[in-house]
């Protein structure tokens, strides 16, 4: 749906899911980040190569705090001994999370360590 919403045809999810390549391309590039030291989705890569991991945030925010939680994580270039800030999470943080991807972890049909073949 959201593919077609931006103007862009649907099947090509499935064209590139049934294209033997489209798993040697996912490789190549899991293997660039993990070059990098990266680790873990998300990683943003910037040009000079350094990695960062995250923003870890749910609802992904819009418009002009998608612009300011981007200007925050491109300062932490500004950094680069800053490794980790972490908020703990609280019983309603676990909540919500478990709301927003609830309809991802539902919708899978893959087989993973936590959805093994029956």
């Amino acid at each position: 749906e959201i593919l077609a919403e931006i103007g862009l045809d649907p099947d090509i999810v499935d064209m590139a899911i049934a294209d033997p390549t489209t798993n040697d391309e996912v490789l190549a590039d899991h293997n660039a980040v993990v070059d990098l030291g990266g680790f873990g989705v998300p990683i943003l890569v910037f040009p000079d190569g350094a990695t960062i991991f995250g923003p870890v945030v749910t609802p992904g925010p819009t418009g002009e705090a998608a612009m300011r939680l981007w200007d925050l994580t491109v300062g932490w270039q500004e950094f680069p001994h800053l490794y980790e800030m972490r908020r703990p999470k609280t019983a309603a943080d676990k909540a919500h999370i478990d709301e927003q991807f609830r309809p991802y972890v539902e919708a899978r049909d893959w087989r993973t360590i936590s959805n093994p073949a029956p």
